[in-house]
């Protein structure tokens, strides 16, 4: 299997991130919450 560059970098981005378990627990919340609970991408502030 070949992946892109961005690809890997939001797997490994991923990886990281879920070694924090409150970042996971947060990351896990959100995989439930229904389409309806979430925002625009264009209105997420960075």
């Amino acid at each position: 299997m070949i992946l892109s560059e961005n690809d890997y970098n939001g797997i490994t981005e991923t990886l990281y991130l879920s070694k924090n378990p409150a970042v996971r627990q947060e990351i896990e919340e959100g995989l439930k919450s229904g389409l309806s609970e979430c925002i625009p991408e264009n209105e997420v502030e960075w």
